[in-house]
């Protein structure tokens, strides 16, 4: 059973986690606990670069000709849901 983290999921999990730490992780044990009740999540899909519901466009590699990928780096967002599912995985 699984859902996606977007970018903007992320950034509202986060502002809770900073706001209300509590809820916070209310929140994230109904998502991903796998206790009676909670949704039992077990797999994520993770956007790479901007989704539908980025908050702007996102490039993970803007230099022309780049195969080898030398140039390559992940944007602030990705790094906010990476950090959003290691909560999640700790739940789960």
């Amino acid at each position: 059973f699984g859902a996606a983290m977007p970018q903007s999921s992320a950034v509202v999990l986060k502002r809770l986690k900073n706001r209300e730490p509590g809820t916070y992780m209310s929140v994230m044990e109904r998502l991903f606990s796998r206790k009676d009740g909670a949704a039992g999540l077990t797999m994520m899909r993770f956007p790479i670069g901007s989704c539908d519901f980025s908050r702007h466009f996102v490039s993970l590699d803007d230099v022309a000709g780049d195969f080898h990928f030398s140039s390559f780096a992940l944007d602030g967002d990705s790094q906010l849901i990476i950090e959003i599912l290691q909560d999640a995985k700790k739940i789960n």
